[in-house]
């Protein structure tokens, strides 16, 4: 007969490391005994397991100091005390969008190091160009924490494009192929460090659930208002990504009454805004509005922020944009209510700041338009939303792969290779 490989030493010692390595992550600094009482296990396998541990570099020994009420020094040998050693290693967290890309440098608790923002040139978008810039953002952001290439540890990419789970995007749109350039193969050849890529509402969703508003939450949607809409699906505690990456596009509003498409609030903003300048420019009236003045009467200078600044001054019309935008996005919701029923919709990107006054207007409209309004929220995490949900996917990607990783070289490991696609 076959050995039982479940209970063997092997085995078991790899899910002693794992389990002691996930209580110190989530905790502060523990003994051993905090450690036997934590996990049930001896003391000689909390130690003998801690010492791999150190000797893989996740763990270090810490001596705390005296307390303000400590007391007498207690004789004999002090108590080894163990911490995780969350600066041993970084990921990066990049989010590739259009216009520009933002690399986020943290430990390995998710603490941020340094930010750099880049803008590509619009002008050459072919992959090698693109894939320049984002290099060289992310070797920026690097040196801004003071941090080699060799301690990147993982990658979390999101782009604006579905992604199968092998990291591919289905051809045939332009946009999307512009977006999702391999920038995984180029940074596997370049710096061996492994990157997962994402579409970036699901990083968004991820972020969310991390440290947004949808902390324990297994059901729920963030959509990425901005520009384009696009939705990362959390059903059950797992994103939806469906069989080529698209569970979360939005193009089906196209067909839906009273939206007609997959525009953001940002972009809406934007082209009611300008509308409404061109027809005051138009009329014979004294006073045409803030929205006018501070436009200076141009259509095409108007911003969504010149929309919403003129509406919270009491602007009539710019008023009005904000109850379209409400209405028409209480319809957005109820069709993500309809198809998957979430308990929260949060709304996410660099417009979430300024949507929150039209949470009032769409929640006055959901139940209009459906039997099982979810609760919606303006995202708080800002434009950094993509990337804090790409740090955390590479964050996720370190845990899986622990122990084949040497946090103690600052290294990916020899003959590692860049997965392919989602962890």
């Amino acid at each position: 007969m076959s050995p039982d490989v479940s209970s063997s030493p092997q085995v078991l010692r790899r899910a002693n490391r794992l389990a002691l390595l996930d209580r110190l992550r989530r905790n502060g600094a523990m003994t051993g005994t905090d450690l036997m009482n934590a996990t049930g296990l001896t003391r000689a396998t909390v130690h003998g397991v801690c010492d791999d541990l150190i000797d893989l570099g996740w763990v270090i020994v810490v001596v705390p100091g005296p307390g303000p009420d400590a007391g007498p020094v207690p004789k004999g040998r002090p108590a080894r005390v163990y911490e995780f050693n969350a600066r041993g290693g970084v990921v990066l967290g990049i989010d590739m969008g259009y216009h520009r890309v933002t690399v986020l440098v943290t430990d390995m608790r998710g603490n941020t190091l340094a930010q750099h923002v880049e803008r590509f040139d619009e002008s050459d978008t072919s992959a090698p160009t693109r894939i320049g810039t984002i290099d060289r953002c992310a070797r920026l952001a690097l040196a801004a924490a003071a941090t080699a290439p060799g301690a990147v540890l993982a990658v979390g990419v999101g782009v604006a494009a579905p992604i199968d789970a092998l990291g591919r995007t289905v051809p045939g749109n332009p946009f999307w192929t512009i977006m999702n350039v391999d920038i995984g193969h180029a940074f596997g050849e370049r710096y061996g460090w492994p990157v997962v890529v994402d579409n970036d509402a699901n990083l968004a969703a991820l972020a969310e659930r991390w440290r947004g508003h949808c902390t324990g939450s297994e059901d729920f949607a963030v959509i990425l208002a901005g520009e384009r809409l696009g939705s990362g699906l959390v059903v059950g505690g797992r994103v939806l990504h469906g069989s080529q990456g698209a569970a979360g596009e939005m193009a089906y509003l196209a067909s839906t009454e009273g939206v007609g498409g997959a525009e953001g609030i940002a972009m809406l903003a934007v082209e009611w805004g300008a509308a409404e300048v061109q027809r005051r420019m138009a009329a014979a009236e004294a006073d045409r509005g803030i929205l006018v003045r501070l436009s200076g009467g141009l259509p095409s200078a108007v911003t969504a922020e010149m929309v919403f600044e003129a509406a919270k001054a009491g602007d009539a019309a710019a008023l009005a944009i904000l109850d379209r935008l409400g209405e028409r996005f209480a319809r957005v919701i109820a069709t993500l209510s309809t198809l998957v029923n979430p308990e929260i919709v949060v709304l996410a990107g660099a417009i979430a700041k300024a949507s929150r006054v039209l949470i009032p207007t769409i929640e006055q409209h959901l139940p209009v338009h459906t039997l099982m309004p979810p609760r919606v929220f303006a995202s708080a995490l800002g434009s950094e939303i993509v990337s804090i949900g790409a740090v955390r996917t590479a964050l996720d990607y370190t845990e899986v792969h622990a122990l084949e990783l040497s946090l103690a070289a600052a290294t990916v490991p020899t003959g590692s290779k860049a997965p392919a696609g989602r962890v």
